[in-house]
């Protein structure tokens, strides 16, 4: 024997493992369909050949041609553990790589995936056993064939009468997997995916949505095999072929479609008819073809091994370098093949200049329109990749300005018509822009910070609401200003249904002693219940030295004791229920919005003002969206400040204050058709300045009758919030009672008692079927309204109010002070309170008003609703004492013993106010309704 020749490994040439039981699949939350690993790896074999070189060979109806089967290698490790790995690459397009071990009968493997999405990554662990013959993945059989298969053959036709073909074709057929709907899994299409008549049809398969499938039905009876697709509402992108187009080939969407295939043993035939638009424009397809089945594959590992193996390709890990060229269109196809490979970091410097170079080259004269339309697209392309790169991020602050720019671009593509029309049928696409939206705030930990987020995206939501009404699409248009609705308060709203009932307490600390103040003389009406304006510091603004009207003439106000210190600017606080990370409430979809108006049973409309544009989209309760555009708010927004101006002043000019009124009427009410045609109750969800709109108070310029005599108004802070607001009703076998803190001993000497105020709440308190709690004077204290307000159905407040439209978080109702507390309930503690009742009255100055934010107004309303509140009554600008006791004993009136629902009761006190007091909105028209109506 030589001593030199090479010792060779005893036994088989190529060892052949397959899997022995079901493999357990687990992912790192990515969206790899699991049961499509599972299957592949049930099905597959690992041949190891002796010289080292390793095959993963799976059936090739179930995997990617082109990914598969994959070379590696293997070697001995420690403890006799066969250790591989496997990898391979095509060139500019997707990867994988699986590496892993067999030890004993046990497989454990991790497989990479690099896509387009990025690099995914899932574990597998499986019995395995080694075997002499591989056994046949072909479970079933269909016709005279078992599957998993891949028929090849061709396909030819016509596209829109012209002929093409014979192209070559694969028809692949796999057993059903459990998620997916059809009776069989289908696949089929083209070998070249850019020729004229090329088609992909996916079909029962379970990564698809139906947003991309349409109504697709498969049926399968014997060999015969049935798919129909039917997708009126928009493109089916699972079934989708190529026409000429400009620029070479053009892909078609199904809307219509039907697949026929008789399979029989060993080969199938069939057609294919299909109808879609690309571009505007309507096409057609048919098709025959005819495919046979690829052999059985070789049950001796060896011949498995010697048709299958191929050179392993290079899956390189690292980014291509960037070219070195000044040409934008160079960047951007680098770009993209960087976001393709899942380098997104390395992308987004690449694409910033590439959009920098097609911006600047279309700022360029061009005379050709369609080339300018080219360079919109191209921009557009460039955003959406940056879009999805910068998903990364640690911070939204780089986002915001690219959803602007790209909802900026898709609105002067709409400007072209044959565009529109293609834009009209991807609407629904679009609005995944607002979904972006809510990936950021999932990841900010609390209120503030995603107030904060919705006060920045309010221009961009506006405008893409713009865009949806302009392509003719109201109910896209609704899902997406809902996403910028009091999503921050549905977050705590949900928060507070999880916690737990814990007992509210009171921050320690005696109020701070009183302070000498200035005095000033004021002109104004001496019977007012609400508070002056509070002081921003110390000193306060210029302003806080005088008395507003409906304050009690006696001084200026000295700035209480800090019950609550909330970061400035912070508005309502977040982790006040002891959450720590605030939950995110689900965005409601289009059928969620529809629902809930349903359920609430009264129309809705929702105003939407943007930078150039205002709008108003109305929501019944059979289900029909429509969209108004209203004035403009150059002319909309200077209209509302000066009617603010007056309604807030001691002695307004009624002949001005009345045409100003009726100015809003023409604007905000008379071009919605649905306000004209009919009677009744109606929610109005306001938008930025609107909410400072007394709405019920607009007269209408013909016969001067106020818009609330007609349609009584209730507030809502979105539609979104209807699932959380206004579940609190009475006990069915109980009246309502009610707690009532009226009159409180002031907190300030400044504050004036309520006498009167207290007088007429008194009567109102007797009047309640159940019984009222009364306090007054000093019993009035927020331990009292914390203590009892969860025992009764109404909770009324009769004192003194401030709202402060700067810092929210300053804004407050006075009770009376005791050792714990100063008197001043703020808007931190209000939202921490048990107030689940059915009514919560704020008899008191400005308690609607705050800062207006992109989630609404905060302030003292926002936080009764978040204490719990179903409804509330508060108040939008300073009120008189008398007037406002009158008009709450006449609410009461209509609603307790006449038995009117809430909006009504209170449009027709308003409405009986107006017969002593006519043509002045500015002593009644600051009450409004938040929340339920009934």
């Amino acid at each position: 024997m030589n001593p030199t020749a090479k010792r060779v490994p005893s036994g088989p040439e190529v060892r052949a493992f397959v899997a022995s039981g079901p493999p357990e699949v687990t992912g790192d939350g990515s969206h790899i369909p699991f049961h499509g690993v599972a299957e592949i790896m049930a099905s597959a074999c690992w041949l190891l050949h002796r010289d080292g070189r390793l095959l993963f060979a799976a059936d090739p109806a179930l995997v990617r041609d082109d990914l598969h089967p994959v070379p590696g290698r293997w070697r001995t490790g420690a403890g006799g553990a066969l250790l591989l790995d496997v990898a391979r690459a095509v060139p500019e397009g997707p990867a994988i790589r699986i590496t892993g071990r067999i030890e004993g009968n046990a497989l454990v493997a991790e497989e990479h995936l690099r896509t387009a999405s990025g690099v995914r990554k899932v574990t597998v662990r499986t019995p395995v056993e080694q075997v002499a013959v591989i056994p046949s993945s072909r479970r079933e059989r269909i016709g005279g064939t078992g599957v998993p298969v891949t028929f090849r053959g061709t396909i030819e036709g016509t596209v829109d009468g012209r002929a093409f073909g014979p192209l070559d074709a694969a028809l692949a057929l796999a057993p059903r997997t459990p998620q997916a709907a059809g009776p069989v899994e289908l696949h089929f299409g083209t070998a070249d995916q850019g020729a004229v008549g090329s088609l992909m049809w996916l079909a029962g398969t379970a990564g698809p949505t139906p947003e991309d499938t349409g109504h697709h039905v498969m049926r399968l009876d014997g060999g015969r095999i049935r798919v129909d697709v039917d997708s009126p509402a928009g493109p089916a992108f699972a079934v989708s072929w190529q026409v000429p187009g400009p620029y070479g080939t053009l892909p078609v969407a199904a809307r219509t479609a039907s697949l026929e295939i008789l399979v029989g043993d060993g080969t199938a035939e069939g057609t294919v008819v299909a109808s879609g638009s690309a571009m505007g424009d309507r096409h057609a397809y048919t098709a025959r073809f005819a495919v046979a089945a690829d052999s059985e594959p070789e049950s001796d590992p060896l011949a498995r091994f010697t048709r299958n193996w191929i050179d392993p390709g290079d899956v390189d890990d690292k980014p291509p370098a960037v070219p070195e060229t000044g040409d934008w269109r160079e960047l951007r196809d680098h770009g993209f093949d960087l976001t393709l490979a899942g380098y997104h970091a390395e992308a987004v410097p690449v694409l910033e200049r590439a959009l920098a170079g097609c911006r600047e080259d279309r700022g360029r004269p061009h005379h050709w329109s369609a080339f300018s339309e080219g360079m919109h697209i191209d921009e557009l392309n460039i955003l959406t990749r940056l879009l999805h790169c910068r998903r990364r991020d640690p911070g939204v602050e780089a986002v915001l300005p690219l959803l602007s720019q790209a909802t900026r671009i898709r609105a002067e593509l709409a400007r072209r018509e044959h565009l529109a029309v293609v834009l009209r049928s991807q609407t629904h696409l679009m609005t995944t822009l607002a979904d972006q939206l809510e990936f950021w705030r999932g990841r900010l930990a609390d209120e503030a910070e995603r107030v904060d987020l919705a006060t920045r995206s309010a221009g961009f939501l506006a405008s893409l609401t713009a865009l949806m009404i302009d392509l003719d699409d109201p109910r896209a248009a609704l899902v997406v200003a809902e996403r910028g609705r009091a999503r921050a308060l549905a977050d705590v709203l949900a928060a507070r249904r999880r916690e737990p009932d814990d007992p509210v307490r009171l921050p320690r600390g005696d109020p701070e002693p009183e302070r000498d103040v200035s005095t000033e003389d004021d002109p104004g009406d001496s019977s007012g219940t609400g508070g002056p304006a509070m002081p921003t510091g110390p000193a306060g603004p210029p302003e806080a030295a005088r008395l507003r009207w409906g304050d009690t003439g006696s001084g200026s106000v000295v700035e209480p004791s800090e019950a609550v210190r909330l970061p400035r600017g912070s508005g309502q606080v977040s982790g006040s229920f002891g959450l720590g990370r605030l939950p995110t409430a689900d965005p409601q979809t289009l059928p969620d919005l529809l629902r809930l108006v349903r359920e609430n049973g009264l129309p809705v409309v929702e105003y939407q003002v943007g930078e150039d544009s205002v709008h108003a989209l109305t929501v019944t309760p059979a289900g029909e969206v429509t969209a108004h555009r209203l004035a403009g708010p150059e002319e909309l927004v200077p209209l509302v400040e000066r009617a603010r101006d007056l309604l807030t002043s001691p002695q307004p000019n009624r002949d001005l204050l009345e045409a100003i009124l009726e100015d809003l009427y023409r604007q905000l009410i008379d071009p919605i058709p649905e306000f004209a045609e009919s009677s009744g109750p109606v929610a109005i969800v306001p938008h930025a300045i609107l909410f400072a709109v007394p709405f019920a108070a607009l007269p209408n310029p013909v016969g001067g009758r106020a818009f609330g005599e007609r349609r009584p108004v209730t507030i809502l802070p979105s539609i979104g919030t209807l699932r959380f607001i206004g579940s609190a009703t009475p006990a069915s076998d109980r009246p309502r009672r009610l707690l009532a803190l009226l009159d409180p001993d002031m907190p300030d000497p400044a504050l004036a008692g309520l006498s009167e105020l207290r007088a007429v709440l008194a009567v109102v308190a007797d009047g309640y079927p159940g019984g009222a709690t009364v306090l007054t004077g000093e019993e009035a204290t927020a331990a009292a309204l914390i203590t009892h307000a969860p025992r009764h159905d109404v909770v009324l407040l009769g004192t003194h109010g401030y709202g402060d439209g700067s810092e929210p978080e300053r804004s407050y109702v006075a009770l009376a002070p005791d050792r714990r507390h100063s008197g001043f309930l703020r808007v931190a503690e209000v939202s921490r309170l048990r107030l689940d009742t059915e009514l919560v009255l704020l008899v008191a100055c400005q308690t609607a008003k705050g800062r207006i934010t992109g989630d609404g107004v905060l302030g003292i309303s926002r936080a009764v609703l978040q204490a719990g509140a179903g409804a509330l009554i508060a108040t939008l600008w300073p009120v008189a004492q008398g007037v406002t006791g009158e008009l709450i004993y006449l609410f009461h009136d209509h609603w307790l013993r006449r038995g009117l629902t809430k909006v009504a009761a209170l449009a027709a006190a308003q409405r009986d106010i107006t017969v002593r007091y006519p043509r002045q909105p500015n002593l009644w028209g600051a009450f409004q309704l938040i929340g339920s109506w009934r």
